[in-house]
């Protein structure tokens, strides 16, 4: 078996909605490609300035967003990571979560849960 470089400008999963996954010489999934992020401006109502499978961001209260994916993943065994701008400024991501979203909240720690102008996540499993 020859090693080396790969060079390709698409890769596609042979299955519709689901992503391409990286394996070892032996077969063994060693990992995925992202399945969502987004980098959003907090507020009511909150915009998207980028993002990759997500459908909506909505804010049901002060700091409190739930991100609905365009294609659903597998199973709600996702890990999010996230943050946010602002000092003393935290980012809680993942509490409620599905197949479908999950819900994130910032917060400041002097004043509780808190929009903020940049709040930005990324979804892997």
């Amino acid at each position: 078996m020859a090693y080396g470089t790969m060079l390709a400008d698409t890769f596609q999963s042979s299955a519709a909605n689901t992503a391409p996954v990286i394996r070892d010489g032996s077969s063994n999934e060693i990992g995925q490609f992202v399945k969502s992020w987004a980098n959003h401006a907090g507020g009511a109502p909150p915009t998207a300035r980028a993002s990759f499978n997500v459908s909506s961001i909505t804010r049901s209260a002060t700091g409190t967003y739930t991100n609905v994916f365009t294609n659903a993943v597998a199973d709600s065994n996702f890990a999010v990571a996230g943050g946010c701008d602002g000092t003393g400024m935290t980012y809680s991501p993942a509490t409620t979560v599905s197949t479908t979203s999950f819900t994130c909240y910032t917060a400041r720690a002097s004043e509780g849960q808190y929009d903020r102008t940049y709040v930005h996540f990324i979804v892997t499993r």
